[in-house]
């Protein structure tokens, strides 16, 4: 491994107090030269530290500018004790997936999630952001590259396609209509 390379450590631990609180799972990204950091960690009298507890390890981690990042599971979790979880997905410590929500709550009230890319609220064929209440309500809210949106305007973005070096843009005749129906 050189210096530049990264690991991830995960670190669970509990919030609250015993009878009622919230497991707690982290992973992030840390890289060698803290990796090492953390290896020489001692006590006042100069033992190594082998039973730090994973809450101080969280503190000491975030000073060191260690990110949330995790490519293939959620790098942050909270379980309560009545069963509702949350989830989050980083990358680079922003929120952010390419395959789902990076954000999913379930509750007992409900279900939410929201999808994040490069830590921008953002989705190219459904709402960014929905919640699914319990009672059967649904909130659901459009967003293009972390700014609010209508639902037309992901239906125009969908059809008109962007403009890149493999496809330039098109002029005259060939130019796709304004006017897209919206389907209800």
């Amino acid at each position: 491994m050189t210096d530049n390379q990264t690991v991830h450590i995960t670190v669970s631990y509990r919030a609250g107090s015993k009878r009622s609180g919230v497991d707690v799972t982290r992973t992030y990204a840390v890289s060698e030269n803290t990796l090492r950091k953390l290896d020489r960690k001692r006590d006042w009298l100069g033992r190594h530290i082998k039973n730090r507890s994973n809450e101080r390890l969280k503190t000491w981690l975030e000073k060191q500018g260690c990110r949330l990042d995790s490519s293939d599971a959620p790098s942050f979790v909270m379980r309560y004790d009545d069963g509702s979880t949350q989830e989050a997905h980083y990358r680079s410590g922003m929120p952010h997936r390419d395959d789902g929500p990076a954000f999913i709550q379930r509750f007992r009230c409900g279900t939410g999630e929201a999808y994040w890319h490069d830590g921008k609220l953002d989705r190219k064929d459904g709402p960014a952001y929905a919640w699914h209440g319990a009672d059967g309500s649904t909130e659901e809210r459009y967003y293009v590259d972390g700014k609010l949106a209508k639902k037309e305007d992901l239906v125009l973005r969908s059809v008109i396609p962007e403009v890149t070096s493999e496809r330039p843009a098109v002029r005259g005749p060939k130019m796709l209509p304004i006017c897209v129906p919206v389907p209800a």
